[in-house]
């Protein structure tokens, strides 16, 4: 009962940005975000406010639209192709990148160097059977 009352509280404040139906559609897919929302939705149930769950949200439809959104230099959307191909395909090689990207070894070389010095992407295990993390929320 909680949990639909933080649900209806929820609906008046966000309107119609928010659809239930299409985000239990695309929650199903994501075990993690699926937990994460009940969790979230559990938490503002315990503390009869629904903050906690209007911010997994706002988070939730931040991550969906970013991809979407217009980069603002054509290095921000090299960026932006970079961490969507390494997170589809943690496997991936560096000269695959550069296939993917159309550009030089180096050129994909000095994209992955600088995402790692942000702390946005992360080589987990050796060099040659590791696998790529992206810490990026959206992608």
């Amino acid at each position: 009962m909680v949990a639909s009352s933080v649900w209806a509280e929820v609906r008046l404040i966000m309107g119609p940005l928010l659809d239930y139906r299409q985000w239990r559609y695309n929650c199903g897919g994501n075990r993690r975000r699926q937990a994460d929302y009940y969790e979230a939705l559990a938490r503002s149930g315990v503390n009869g406010s629904c903050e906690s769950f209007v911010e997994f949200m706002l988070e939730a439809i931040r991550e969906s639209i970013l991809p979407y959104a217009k980069p603002s230099s054509s290095q921000d959307m090299a960026r932006i192709r970079v961490l969507a191909f390494l997170s589809g395909d943690p496997h991936a090689t560096v000269t695959q990148l550069a296939q993917y990207l159309g550009c030089s070894k180096r050129s994909a070389e000095r994209t992955v160097a600088q995402l790692k010095e942000e702390g946005v992407l992360e080589r987990q295990g050796s060099p040659r059977s590791g696998v790529w993390a992206v810490h990026a929320p959206g992608l």
